[in-house]
């Protein structure tokens, strides 16, 4: 057995020995916070989106302007969603100028034809390691910071594809904005 096979499977087994977890304490009114990473994987859907480059210093303002189109196409195609608005990011990395892919959009029912400017495609399967975020989109660079590190740290390799679930919005300065972080791993 390796070192660091060694060392995760006694960490592994320290977590099992160590039984259920102690409650947590309660956060009052803060700017961030996250919950454990867990791995899953998410089942294919048809995924009705828009299509871009944008590097992090500009995703903002490109989120802005995607965003309001979507939902044109959606009501113009008198479509209905499957569930929350969902971007996959292909090429982010830390470097905040380094231009990356992205796709914005929504999963449909089966059989959706593409319109306007939106394609069409089947979202794969996708597993990964996910976290839950709250808090306001300026503080979402917290969460990579210290998810990267626990992949990691367990001997995950993360893909250069990850996703995030908009589970509610506010406004991008909003501490109750909630998103499910997911980043690809092999």
């Amino acid at each position: 057995m390796t070192p660091s096979r060694f060392l995760l499977s006694l960490c592994c087994a320290t977590l099992v020995a160590a039984g259920p977890e102690v409650p947590g304490r309660l956060l009052e009114k803060p700017a961030f916070f996250t919950g454990p990473a867990a791995v899953q994987t998410f089942a294919e859907g048809t995924f009705f989106h828009l299509a871009a480059e944008a590097t992090q210093n500009s995703l903002s303002a490109r989120m802005e302007q995607m965003v309001p189109q979507l939902q044109k196409a959606l009501a113009a195609s008198g479509l209905a969603s499957l569930g929350p608005l969902q971007v996959v990011y292909h090429g982010m990395t830390g470097d905040p100028e380094k231009i990356f892919n992205l796709e914005v959009g929504v999963l449909v029912p089966k059989g959706t034809q593409a319109s306007a400017d939106c394609k069409v495609r089947t979202l794969a399967p996708f597993t990964c390691a996910t976290t839950l975020f709250t808090g306001s989109f300026t503080k979402i660079g917290k969460v990579y910071e210290t998810l990267y590190p626990t992949l990691r740290a367990c001997g995950k390799i993360p893909l250069p594809e990850s996703r995030q679930m908009i589970l509610l919005w506010e406004s991008e300065a909003s501490t109750n904005n909630v998103m499910l972080i997911q980043v690809g791993i092999r």
